[in-house]
């Protein structure tokens, strides 16, 4: 099976040829942080088995991070929301959690040609990657613009 472990920063990601019965530990070293299992809420344990964490898939994606929990700020028309959500949460599930009824409550269709930017830059974010890889190294917090999506005419 195959481990992606995703790390604090865009550019951590280490990909692994494992066993089944490998667990979290073999991967992803000693040091103190958190792992997730992409989606998961809750840290899981080093002593966990990659079969056990993939659910019968032929791949598994871990989070790695020192903080258990990353405050999320998404900024729109000059108001903010904020979460705190898991390292794994991807930038999708921030997405819709950011238009969604209870936050900035956005008609479902005009919420389509939107998505998540960095302050200050022009450049549309991967939506399948995690918010840890996005914190500033050694912090748990991340900012995020929700603006229009660059559409390409051809």
């Amino acid at each position: 099976m195959r481990a992606y472990v995703h790390g604090e920063g865009h550019d951590n990601l280490t990909v692994h040829d494992v066993d089944l019965d490998s667990v979290v530990a073999d991967i992803v070293g000693g040091d103190t942080l958190f792992v997730f299992v992409q989606g998961g809420k809750e840290p899981v344990d080093a002593g966990s088995s990659l079969g056990s964490l993939a659910g019968g898939a032929d791949h598994v994606h871990l989070h790695r991070h020192r903080c258990r929990q990353i405050e999320v700020a998404v900024r729109y028309n000059q108001a903010t929301i904020s979460e705190d959500v898991p390292p794994g949460r991807t930038l999708e599930k921030v997405l819709r959690w950011a238009v969604g009824r209870h936050e900035f409550g956005l008609d479902p269709a005009s919420a389509t040609d939107l998505t998540l930017r960095l302050p200050g830059s022009d450049r549309d974010l991967d939506l399948d990657t995690g918010v840890e890889a996005y914190t500033a190294q050694g912090t748990c917090s991340v900012t995020f613009d929700l603006l229009p999506a660059h559409r390409f005419a051809g």
